[in-house]
C-alpha cells in the first residue's frame, strides 16, 4: 500500500469521525423530508382514488347495467 493512501485514508477517518454527527443529523433530516413528502403523495392519491370510486359508484347508480354484446 502506498504511504499517500494511507494518509489519505487516515485523514478522511478524521475528517468523518470530527463531522459524524452533523453527517448523520443531516440524513436523518432528508429521510424526514422524504418520508413527508411521500405521506402527501399518498394522501393526495388517495383522495383521487376516492374521487374515482364516488363517480364510478354514482354513475353506476344512475344507469340500469347493460348486458354484454357477445
Amino acid at each position: 500500500m502506498k504511504k499517500t493512501h494511507f494518509l489519505l485514508g487516515l485523514v478522511s477517518g478524521v475528517v468523518l469521525a470530527q463531522h459524524w454527527r452533523f453527517l448523520a443529523k443531516e440524513g436523518i433530516k432528508g429521510g424526514i423530508k422524504a418520508g413527508r413528502a411521500m405521506k402527501e403523495l399518498s394522501q393526495r392519491a388517495m383522495e383521487d382514488l376516492e374521487d374515482i370510486a364516488a363517480e364510478a359508484t354514482a354513475e353506476a347508480s344512475e344507469r340500469p347495467p347493460q348486458e354484454p354484446k357477445w
